[in-house]
């Protein structure tokens, strides 16, 4: 009995199967009646068939549209079988709402509506929308949608011609449709406004996207889209660079808040980015008004939104304009678009033409510096919110001494003159050949410290020899001459003055003649050069107290020729990591110094140059046999000697190598005999490269394994013949000469050919070979009969 039971049913689902197939093509082939008639009876033998209740109401819903067309008046009857059917299908109920709007009373209306939007009769097309509407009320979503679509159309060919307050009542008559959001329609909307708004004052573009609902993005609005090969950007990132029209201070916070699709688009990027065109364009068409204003709203009101590419090019345009007489605009400017913004490329020096170029804070840094220069009265609050950046450059550019110098300078002003004497102790390092840094410190140590102030203003006169640039400085030395009661040299100080300015008819300052009153009866020193250089030794320690002295030997001497002029020319070296190459005639100690000479120095590391700087030099007690006891040491091996020209090759390492002449030493050379030597490391210009200067080479019971070895065993002759390879067994009975071997082998060792023959080796046989390690490789130095 089941057996039957599985049977029957068996062929009432192939019967099922078929005949729903074929009400499909009864239903596609017109045949609507046949297709109702078989649908009818499936359904009628199995209601809970789901193939054929499908079946079913697509024929019911193709009858419903063929009524609606032929006799509408009976569509109803029809559609309500299929609506009664109540099917949980997708597909089945969105026809089922296409039907229902097609059967609404509007439809007709709404449609002819629709043709006259389309054929640009768009006024026409509003009229009738509007009496529909009016006499029906709010349209179903699918008709609302070509309400919409027909206002679109009309603001996108009419607005121009349009007064704002017709665009603004059509832009609230379609915010009151019953239209779908997001959709293409209320995405398209936004882009017009955000036209119209460009051009037209009267619709704020960032009050109007907040009533169109950010909310409402869709997923195309957040992605560029392409066509014919052209990339447009997204329409969310377009429309934060048209929030610049708007008069409204933009909450890009808030926005970002309101905005619920994921995108990876910036809105305060893309804004500041148009601020940055709009500031460029007012420049280039030198409306400094407008300019002035862009940018003053900018920082107003969005720095506070953090660092970004286009926020540190706003600035950019601001440190380029802000220049001559609006250069006073520019320390404003930056203290409201904040120094905490400045991103890592804003620290990175430039290249251009070859030349390095400032960095951008570099270039702010600058302009701040010059703002305090000019303005001496300047109050240190006004001031003080600029010391977290230059004492961040200070350690930024460590190599730098200008950004150490314009720290010190800003320490100044904000009145912290101990910190900043501190750090022209640093900069006269560097600078001490600088009469103007020489200058500037003098002025810090004054009152307190007048007799080094002195000295230092002696040693900025000394390092200065073009009297133009000394009135300053001989005007700050005579007003602390006279404190000191040294008045005859005060005297001289202010007449030296006068006589230059009256030279040049350069102005004679109001300080000078102050000064000059009280001196009247004061008889003036003659001058004398030398008294400045006499003078200089309280600010030489002051500064170079803490640089401890160190040894230095002289170790090369020579003439340098530059533009025809001649330089005596020396190098020293303290033996281990400093060496010096300087003019003899810089300081008076080296003159008349010889090879071999020890001397004293005082000395720096100068960072930007990358190299020690001599900053006081004299003569040492220390002898030359003591100075070379502080060399570096090592063994190395003799691995050549050339009698003719009477020297030896020593080799310890890659670096570490050269020849000893035969009168430089006591020793007697032989390859393969260990040396000890005394040197130190120098930089070789000719082959650009450091290399190693033997100072002394001895006699040592001691050997360096780690690069030199004995080795026994027998020697292998090899010969060459016809491309082969002969041994000496088998060079024997040709017509080899088998005195004379190509080379040999020991082990793995190679011997060449020299080195064979220097042995007299003819035969293959027992020996000892040394073999020196060279570049990795064991190179064979010697051979001996065992």
């Amino acid at each position: 009995m089941a057996r039957l039971i599985s049977n029957n049913t068996s062929y009432q689902n192939k019967y099922a199967d078929s005949g729903t197939n074929q009400v499909t093509a009864l239903r596609k082939q017109g045949n609507l009646q046949q297709a109702h008639q078989l649908a009818m009876t499936l359904y009628n033998a199995d209601r809970n068939d789901e193939w054929v209740q499908r079946a079913l109401a697509w024929v019911l819903h193709d009858i419903v549209k063929a009524e609606l067309k032929n006799n509408p008046s009976n569509a109803n009857n029809w559609f309500n079988q299929l609506v009664n059917m109540r099917l949980n299908d997708q597909y089945i109920n969105e026809g089922i709402e296409r039907l229902r709007v097609q059967m609404s009373p509007t439809n007709h209306a709404v449609e002819n509506a629709n043709r006259l939007s389309k054929a640009h009769q768009h006024q026409q097309a509003l009229n009738e929308f509007r009496a529909i509407s009016s006499q029906y009320g709010n349209l179903p979503v699918s008709q609302a949608e070509k309400y919409g679509w027909a206002i679109y159309r009309c603001l996108k060919a009419e607005a121009e011609q349009m007064p704002v307050l017709a665009v603004k009542r059509m832009l609230v008559e379609y915010n009151n449709l019953n239209v779908e959001k997001p959709s293409m329609l209320h995405s398209q909307i936004l882009a017009f406004v955000m036209y119209y708004s460009r051009s037209n004052q009267g619709i704020d573009i960032y009050k109007y996207f907040l009533s169109w609902n950010p909310a409402y993005l869709s997923p195309e609005d957040v992605r560029p889209s392409e066509y014919q090969g052209k990339v447009t950007a997204a329409l969310l990132e377009r429309l934060g660079k048209e929030l610049v029209n708007s008069p409204s201070v933009i909450d890009f916070n808030d926005l970002d808040k309101r905005i619920k699709i994921p995108h990876n688009i910036s809105l305060i990027d893309s804004y500041c980015e148009s601020i940055f065109w709009l500031a460029m364009n007012a420049n280039k068409e030198n409306r400094l008004h407008d300019l002035w204003n862009i940018l003053d709203r900018y920082v107003n009101n969005y720095s506070g939104y953090g660092a970004g590419k286009w926020h540190s090019e706003i600035l950019v345009v601001a440190e380029r304009t802000m220049i001559e007489t609006q250069t006073w605009r520019f320390p404003s400017f930056l203290q409201r678009w904040g120094v905490q913004n400045f991103q890592r490329e804003d620290w990175v020096r430039g290249v251009y033409n070859d030349k390095p170029t400032k960095s951008l804070v570099e270039k702010a840094l600058s302009k701040l510096i010059d703002s305090i220069k000019d303005n001496q009265n300047q109050n240190p609050d006004e001031v003080r919110w600029m010391q977290p950046l230059f004492e961040k450059a200070a350690t930024h550019y460590n190599k730098d001494v200008w950004a150490l110098r314009n720290y010190a300078r800003v320490l100044i002003k904000v009145g912290e003159p101990d910190k900043a004497i501190t750090l022209y102790k640093d900069v006269l390092l560097s600078l001490n050949d600088q009469a103007y840094a020489w200058h500037e410190l003098a002025k810090l140590l004054q009152a307190s410290e007048p007799k080094i102030a002195i000295s230092m203003l002696c040693m900025a006169i000394s390092k200065q020899p073009a009297e133009d640039f000394l009135g300053d400085i001989r005007l700050n030395l005579a007003t602390l001459l006279i404190n000191q009661q040294s008045l005859r040299e005060a005297k001289r100080e202010l007449e030296t003055y006068e006589s230059h300015r009256k030279f040049k008819e350069w102005k004679i300052s109001q300080e000078f003649n102050k000064l000059m009153a009280g001196l009247s009866e004061v008889t003036a020193l003659d001058y004398d050069r030398n008294y400045y250089r006499k003078n200089t030794e309280l600010a030489e320690s002051y500064i170079y107290k803490d640089i401890a002295w160190q040894d230095f030997l002289v170790f090369q001497a020579w003439t340098s020729t530059k533009n025809d002029k001649s330089d005596e020319m020396i190098a020293v070296s303290n033996l281990q990591d400093i060496e010096i190459v300087t003019k003899s005639r810089r300081f008076k100690a080296l003159r008349n110094t010889k090879i071999n000479d020890v001397i004293k120095c005082k000395v720096y590391y100068d960072k930007a140059k990358e190299r020690h700087t001599a900053v006081l030099v004299e003569k040492s007690d220390t002898t030359y046999k003591d100075i070379i006891g502080n060399a570096m040491e090592a063994i190395a091996v003799i691995d050549g000697v050339n009698q003719n020209r009477e020297l030896f090759h020593y080799h310890h390492s890659e670096a570490i190598n050269g020849n000893i002449l035969f009168a430089n030493s006591k020793i007697e050379p032989k390859v393969g005999k260990c040396i000890a030597i005394k040197y130190f490391m120098h930089y070789n210009t000719k082959f650009k490269k450091k290399m190693a200067k033997v100072l002394d080479a001895t006699d040592t019971d001691k050997t360096n394994n780690a690069i030199v070895k004995s080795v026994y065993g027998e020697v292998r002759l090899k010969y060459k013949k016809d491309g082969r390879t002969l041994s000496y067994d088998q060079a024997q009975g040709t017509d080899v000469d088998i005195t004379n071997p190509n080379f040999a082998f020991l082990e793995d060792y190679h011997i060449p050919s020299r080195v064979i023959k220097e042995a007299g080796i003819t035969h293959d046989q027992d020996v000892k070979i040394l073999v020196l390690l060279k570049e990795g490789k064991w190179n064979t130095i010697e051979i001996e009969k065992v």
